[in-house]
């Protein structure tokens, strides 16, 4: 297992400035966050993986801006709008190829959406064989305002997509009500990428160590599972003072990371 962070912890920085900043302070894995089309175009990839190579940086995964338009190109008939979205995605399946990514995190459908979940997995499917083509794997992440924040919805999914696996956001199982380790206990070995955060009482995404987050009791959680994917630390701008919190988060993690590893 790997430990990362993500460039949309700085935003709204520009995503070319938070990875200068990672590089600075040895942050060397990372989950990239577009958030704007523009990111997409060739002379800004170009500049993206040159960072990445000058600090020698891995891009674990990619997050794309569009994930608030997902209902609207997966999860109806309109046939069409269908394949101009997996067209869509195939722009960021091209860009974590071409930096190194593996990993699309994908939110789906929203709550109110009515559309029948056996349809919605079988749009679903089709992007996810999409991403194949490229090298690239889409994986469903829990979401607390999409039908993802349920776990009889993840459930039903790996039973529909047994090739499916998931992004475990920690903060987010908290908003839907749930524990992460719920999350984890069901879905097993099907978790294969993380969203890190510490939690207490009326804080649900604080950063490493400063929650009462039994971490211990997590990465011995991991261990029984062989998890051997990325943990990416992710917060919100306001949930944390200095950057040099998330190089603090990123290094705990790699210490717990090598002792879980040296257990194995």
């Amino acid at each position: 297992m790997k430990a990362g962070v993500s460039t949309a912890c700085l935003y709204p920085k520009q995503m070319e400035q938070a990875l200068e900043e990672y590089g600075q302070l040895g942050i060397n894995k990372v989950e990239l966050f577009f958030n704007t089309p523009s990111e997409l175009k060739e002379n800004s990839l170009v500049r993206l993986k040159n960072i990445l190579r000058s600090y020698n940086m891995e891009a674990a995964s990619i997050h794309p801006f569009t994930s608030e338009m997902e209902p609207f190109f997966f999860f109806s008939d309109y046939t069409g709008r269908l394949k101009d979205g997996i067209d869509l995605y195939r722009r960021y399946f091209e860009a974590a190829a071409f930096l190194g990514a593996k990993v699309l995190v994908f939110h789906g459908d929203y709550r109110q959406n009515t559309y029948p979940w056996e349809k919605g997995f079988s749009h679903v499917e089709a992007l996810w064989e999409a991403g194949q083509q490229y090298g690239v794997e889409v994986m469903q992440e829990n979401v607390a305002r999409c039908k993802s924040g349920s776990l009889n919805y993840l459930l039903a999914m790996q039973n529909a997509l047994p090739q499916m696996r998931f992004v475990l956001d920690c903060k987010q199982a908290l908003r839907a009500g749930h524990r992460a380790e719920e999350f984890m206990e069901k879905l097993g070995n099907k978790i294969a990428h993380f969203h890190i955060s510490d939690n207490k009482q009326g804080e649900d995404c604080l950063p490493i160590g400063w929650g009462n987050t039994n971490w211990e009791e997590f990465f011995d959680n991991l261990k029984r599972q062989e998890f051997n994917g990325f943990l990416v630390l992710e917060l919100y701008f306001h949930n944390f003072q200095q950057v040099i919190h998330l190089k603090e988060g990123f290094e705990q993690m790699n210490k717990w990371i090598n002792i879980t590893n040296r257990m194995l």
